[in-house]
């Protein structure tokens, strides 16, 4: 910037002369060269420029044939502009803009478009979702630059796609949606792109918005540029010719110089019925198939994910209509818990065979050998009437169906320092006990294991016992069967009052689940 000092009377220089910019100052006059508010474009903004410069360009340089070609489509197929509709596009208008988009799609060494058409995009062709898939834009990085955040799972964002024909450069409507995120990942925002069957070859801008919730609405909400999706065919990624039908009953391999693709016929390799049975790896993983019932039932904890002691639940749970059961299952009667324990040696002997070894479950267990893979853990117990709890980690305490009164249920014993597994008719209803389902017909033997899926999907290993199927782990349904959650927030002072059903975490810690 220069300071210019001029004589009284005389008539300064005002805008611009000769490239500089002149403007009045205390002084006398400043000069710069150039605008002083210059515009600054971003990268993308000069590219933008460049690639209209060079429409322009190629414009002045086309036939005259060509030029004609263009204003008889645009009076043929009039296009209203979008800042004023009353007016419409010349041909040489159209041409800039839909070989300007052209560029900024496909980049700066994109051919020109000299033929428009028209043509169709049938409704609905294209449909979004906010998830990760095989076809899909990632609008991470310009997302963070315009929002600063990646919406969290839950919110919605609105949508605005911009689609344009890729042979002739058509716009189509542009596409509006709101969407909900599906999917977000702290480095990661994706949106998916689904094209209907017969959809043309299209090129996509896509917009998105900053995030809500389904329940609250911003005024003024704008979407902002995110990215533009460019669909490939299986040609335009090979080298083959794209006038190439195929050929019938042959496939597609590549040639052994690896040079490009070839049409070969089928068949030639591959396993068929018979031969399948004889592969090696297929014998394997039949082996592996066959062998993880054992592996449930003999290693540590396999049930998916693991079960600890599982939880407790008043009788109420049992009775309720909505169902706690899966299909097949059902709470064991007095009498098949009574025939497990004559199987097994009677009351005096049968608890150490269904104690779990392990002392990361018992606070000291004495003589266990759980001979029969029953893995009984001690849950305690919730006191009926108080809603404390005791005994995590020394006895285990098991529903069974049979009824000895109205207020009261038999049920089972475990101790940690004992061997028996006794029998007791003292389980109030309003008892917080643990629980082991049997299957009402089984195809396993004794000593024979598989799974049971509970009603929110946790899998339970099982474990055949004198003719019946039983879990293999302590129950910690968190659901009925109808999907309905279980109430599991009672207090101790109202857990004696209850005459609905209830669950509850051992010491009411869920860790101990």
């Amino acid at each position: 910037m220069a300071r210019v000092k001029y004589a009284p009377g005389e008539t300064p220089l005002l805008n611009k002369h000769a490239g500089f910019t002149f403007q009045p100052n205390h002084y006398g006059q400043s000069m710069f060269s150039g605008q002083k508010n210059d515009r600054r474009r971003t990268p993308s903004q000069s590219q933008a420029q460049q690639n209209l410069m060079r429409c322009v360009r190629y414009w002045r340089t086309m036939s005259a044939g060509t030029q004609t070609n263009w204003e008889t489509f645009a009076a043929t197929y009039p296009q209203a502009s979008r800042r004023n509709p009353a007016l419409f596009l010349t041909g040489y208008q159209l041409f800039l803009k839909r070989n300007h988009y052209k560029f900024l799609n496909e980049g700066i060494t994109a051919n020109f478009m000299e033929n428009p058409k028209i043509e169709e995009l049938p409704e609905p062709s294209i449909t979004f979702t906010i998830q990760q898939d095989d076809n899909c834009i990632d609008a991470t990085e310009n997302y963070i630059a315009r929002f600063g955040i990646i919406p969290a799972t839950g919110q919605f964002v609105i949508l605005k796609a911009f689609p344009m024909a890729r042979d002739s450069g058509q716009f189509f409507t542009p596409i509006v949606q709101t969407l909900e995120i599906l999917e977000s990942y702290i480095d990661g925002l994706f949106v998916s792109i689904t094209f209907a069957a017969g959809t043309p070859a299209v090129d996509l801008s896509v917009y998105l918005s900053k995030p809500f919730y389904q329940s609250v609405k911003y005024a003024g909400t704008k979407v902002k540029y995110m990215s533009c999706f460019s669909g490939k065919s299986f040609l335009s990624l090979t080298d083959t010719p794209d006038n190439y039908a195929g050929q019938a009953e042959k496939q597609v391999a590549v040639k052994a110089d690896e040079t490009g693709l070839e049409f070969i016929a089928g068949g030639g390799g591959g396993l068929t019925c018979e031969t399948m049975v004889l592969c090696p790896a297929w014998i394997a993983l039949q082996l592996q198939v066959n062998t993880l019932a054992a592996l449930v039932a003999y290693l540590h904890n396999l049930s998916l994910p693991p079960v600890n002691w599982g939880c407790l639940y008043n009788y109420f749970v049992f009775s309720d209509l909505r169902g706690f059961a899966p299909v097949g299952w059902s709470l064991p009667s007095a009498v098949v818990w009574d025939a497990m324990i004559t199987s097994l040696g009677g009351t005096a002997l049968a608890g150490d065979e269904v104690k779990d070894t392990d002392v990361t479950w018992w606070q000291a267990v004495v003589g266990a050998t759980n001979s029969v893979f029953f893995n009984a853990r001690p849950g305690g117990y919730r006191h009926y009437y108080h809603g404390t709890y005791s005994y995590v980690k020394q006895t285990c305490y098991y529903w069974s169906s049979t009824v000895y009164t109205a207020t009261r249920k038999y049920g089972y014993i475990i101790a940690q320092s004992t061997s028996p597994l006794s029998k007791s008719n003292s389980f109030f209803n309003t008892q917080g006990a643990s629980v082991r389902l049997v299957k009402d017909a089984t195809t396993l033997s004794d000593g024979e294991t598989g799974s049971m899926v509970g009603n929110d999907g946790q899998i339970y290993r099982t474990i055949c016992i004198n003719g019946v199927e039983w879990m293999a782990d302590n129950s910690r349904e968190a659901k009925y069967t109808n999907g309905d959650l279980i109430p599991d927030d009672i207090l101790n002072a109202n857990w004696r009052f209850l005459v609905t059903g209830a669950m509850a975490y051992p010491s009411g810690d869920p860790a101990y689940s």
